[in-house]
């Protein structure tokens, strides 16, 4: 597995841990594995 598939959700639930209610950080964390999820396909890794 790509390391930025899983640094990247970790990075943006930190990132919106500061200033987000916890809901608002699991749709973040949901929303940085599907932005990976496509940059990974956009890049051709799958």
């Amino acid at each position: 597995v790509p390391l930025f598939l899983v640094a990247l959700p970790i990075a943006w639930s930190r990132l919106t841990l500061r200033r987000h209610t916890p809901l608002e950080v699991v749709a973040g964390f949901i929303y940085g594995i599907c932005t990976a999820a496509i940059f990974a396909w956009l890049l051709g890794l799958w």
